[in-house]
């Protein structure tokens, strides 16, 4: 019996699987219909639903829900365009596996911005707020832009102080737009007190010494997200909010920050990997194959301290015929933020290596042993940083070997990122400058100094496509 429900129950779920393969349905034609400011393409461009290419990598199917969405995205283009009274319907037809859709397009009139006027502005020019609104007169009225760009104006007020502003937006409409903008800005907020919660493991005295804003401080946004990146850099936290009470219903200039924060879970990480690697441990030394393995453990918060910990040790067995001598390394990185409550991002590495070199089997084993500080410093929301370090490095084995390869530096790596998204860039630059001086007051057998000048400008002469 049990076997007769599950046949059956395999092919009710064989034939429903079918079913929903079979309402699929892909595109066959979008149409445009009464469409006469924008061209096909454009409007092509608002759309999810559109007919297959040879640039697509999967088939859009049809969706009665995405045909909504789309109508909707088509108006609030026009809207954004100046086309304030366009009406979308969407239809479409269905031949076999094929739709063939359509889009019927009443423009109606384009109303341009006559005149804007502001009230009850005081920390700005109205030149300014214009900007940050994005409103130019004798242009297309585009309040879609201005219901986007508010934000920007809000924070414009926080960062004066003005944490309280409100902005309300009358419109007059005609045969042109009238703006009017009633601001009130309110009074400037001061910080009270300041109290940090959710904190488990991490003292809340090391989290104070984090914040960039003091007890009787104007409020200013730069300030709260200054001190919200700087917690996070810290390693310790997986969220920091920054959150704001009014003190009384009576006291309208003070209030209260209260930093909350969510810790991560202090769990040692362990991580077990086998498989063929490369061999290479310094230059001059033959690369070769190996069969071997590593362990790794890092850990956030070492010993309860607030220094993060990342291990790696790995055995190496090269698979040179008739070399047969494994090859060890020890890695291990300690890092920390606020070294003695310093402000002074500090990391230390220290590393030992044993092999032999290819080639030089009867000889003894080469034991190399390292250590390597650097201070990194990171600005422009972490995008852009300027690394200082020095390593040194010693080999136990004959003078004659290491006369050769033993080598000390000192090194420093700027990072400046001004790209508009670094994710996804179309316009800005990449600087990146690296210094190694090798030797001199380091010693080492090696004295020789490597510039490296990296310029990367990237520009968007057509939408959708970036050249760097």
């Amino acid at each position: 019996m049990r076997k007769l429900i599950l046949c059956l129950a395999t092919v009710v779920a064989t034939i429903s699987l079918s079913a929903q393969r079979g309402d699929s349905r892909s595109i066959s034609s979008l149409n445009f219909i009464g469409n006469h400011s924008f061209n096909h393409r454009q409007l092509k461009e608002q759309v999810e639903l559109k007919p297959s290419s040879f640039l697509l990598f999967s088939r859009v199917d049809f969706d009665r829900r995405l045909l909504k969405l789309d109508a909707i995205t088509i108006k609030n283009f026009y809207h954004s365009n100046g086309f304030l009274e366009t009406v979308v319907h969407d239809s479409f037809s269905v031949n076999d596996s094929k739709v063939d859709i359509f889009f019927i397009i009443d423009e109606g009139k384009q109303f341009y911005l006559n005149s804007v006027t502001i009230t009850g502005l005081q920390s700005f020019k109205e030149k300014e707020i214009l900007s940050l609104l994005g409103l130019k007169l004798n242009r297309p009225y585009n309040p879609v832009l201005i219901n986007m760009n508010l934000a920007l104006v809000d924070e414009a007020f926080q960062e004066k102080g003005k944490l309280f502003t409100q902005i309300d937006i009358h419109q007059e409409i005609q045969d042109s737009v009238k703006l009017n903008l009633e601001i009130n800005e309110g009074l400037d907020i001061y910080i009270h007190n300041a109290w940090v919660s959710g904190t488990e493991l991490i003292d809340s005295v090391y989290v104070r010494r984090e914040f960039v804003f003091e007890k009787g401080d104007l409020f200013q946004k730069s300030l709260m997200d200054k001190t919200k990146r700087t917690l996070l850099r810290a390693g310790f936290f997986s969220s920091v909010s920054l959150i704001t009470h009014p003190i009384s219903a009576d006291v309208d200039s003070l209030i209260n920050i209260e930093v909350r924060v969510k810790e991560f879970q202090n769990r040692g990480m362990q991580n077990i990997d086998f498989g063929y690697e490369d061999i290479e441990y310094v230059p001059g030394v033959n690369s070769m194959v190996g069969l071997g393995g590593s362990l790794e453990w890092s850990d956030r918060m070492i010993f309860g301290t607030k220094n993060q910990l990342n291990a790696r040790s790995s055995i190496v067995m090269p698979t040179e015929e008739g070399f047969v001598f494994p090859r060890f390394s020890v890695d291990i990185k300690i890092s920390n933020q606020r070294p003695f409550a310093l402000k002074l991002p500090t990391q230390v590495k220290v590393f030992y290596q044993q092999f032999k070199n290819f080639g030089d089997e009867e000889g003894p084993y080469v034991r190399r042993f390292g250590l390597q500080y650097s201070n990194i410093f990171r600005w422009n929301r972490q995008h852009s940083f300027l690394d200082v370090g020095i390593r040194l490095e010693r080999f136990d084995e004959s003078d004659a070997f290491k006369d050769n390869i033993e080598q000390r530096k000192f090194s420093v790596h700027l990072h400046q990122d001004n790209r508009d998204n670094p994710m996804n860039p179309s316009q800005g630059n990449v600087i990146v400058f690296r210094l190694d001086a090798f030797g001199g007051l380091l010693k080492g057998n090696r004295a020789y100094t490597k510039y490296d000048l990296d310029l990367r400008q990237y520009v968007s002469p057509i939408k959708g496509v970036t050249v760097a």
